[in-house]
């Protein structure tokens, strides 16, 4: 939510269909196979190998290297939003407690994480391939208000899908912000980091 990809994740998913010996007529028949793993597998190499064996392949030479630097150009290609670094000096400057919840594989989602440098904001962090369950179940928010050792209520999630990320939390009763420029009657939203960290700001006077 802090972080958003640059670059154009299906023409690198079709490079890299293309590299594993994919037919081009087949290309995106392999993206779609390669996401409903994404969502099932632990690690990048385990979800492409269950995607190969899906078009009856086995691993190509150079395989794990072809796997190294799939997950190196997707983490390059993250970058931080303006103002998220600020936002997050300033919660830590009010030692409040901060976890990552997300959903993919779990050497991509650190790779991209380490990328952008902030993993040492977070006292707890979550990803669904190595948790076993992805937002919007209840349980991985549940998992990371334990972590806080606080209650759902008196967490706020924050996130830019409304299906699994908002609707996800609030289903454990957990306070929730929006990320996004539309407007949903009940679900408070900002279409930027600078409003939210307004918003949190106030709220944080107030409490």
């Amino acid at each position: 939510t802090l972080a958003h990809f640059t670059g154009d994740f299906f023409a690198g998913l079709r490079e890299g269909a293309a590299e594993l010996g994919i037919p081009e007529a087949q290309h995106e028949n392999f993206i779609k196979v390669y996401l409903q793993f994404d969502k099932s597998c632990a690690t990048f190499p385990e979800a492409i190998e269950a995607t190969l064996a899906t078009f009856n392949r086995g691993l190509p030479k150079g395989f794990e290297n072809y796997c190294e630097r799939a997950t190196k150009r997707y983490a390059s290609q993250i970058a931080l939003l303006p103002e998220a670094k600020e936002l997050l000096e300033h919660l830590r400057s009010k030692n409040i407690p901060l976890a990552i919840i997300t959903n993919g594989t779990k050497d991509i989602q650190t790779a991209a994480i380490r990328q952008v440098n902030i993993q040492h904001y977070f006292k707890s962090l979550l990803i669904s391939g190595e948790q076993g369950f992805r937002k919007p179940d209840a349980r991985i928010f549940k998992l990371a208000c334990e972590r806080l050792e606080t209650q759902p209520e008196n967490c706020l999630m924050v996130g830019d899908k409304l299906d699994a990320d908002i609707e996800g939390a609030k289903q454990l009763g957990m306070q929730t912000a929006w990320m996004s420029e539309e407007k949903v009657p009940g679900v408070l939203s900002s279409a930027d980091v600078r409003g939210l960290e307004i918003w949190l700001v106030s709220t944080l006077q107030q409490s």
